[in-house]
């Protein structure tokens, strides 16, 4: 899920964009990420990684599908 054909849809503006650059090395682990395109709306999505998954999974917390 990479490019706008795929992205998921904010409710209020439309596809988001794939969050890049200016992640941490905890963020990147958790996953990919997509944001919305209106600077001023906070709605955003969280694909978890498959070790995001596997470390929940492994504590008995299941991760849940966006």
């Amino acid at each position: 899920m990479t490019d706008a054909t795929s992205a998921p849809e904010c409710r209020q503006h439309g596809p988001m964009t794939l969050h890049t650059g200016d992640q941490s090395p905890a963020q990147r682990f958790t996953g990919t990420w997509y944001t919305c395109t209106d600077p001023t709306c906070w709605s955003a999505v969280l694909y978890p990684s498959t070790e995001l998954v596997a470390a929940l999974e492994a504590q008995g917390r299941p991760a849940k599908a966006p």
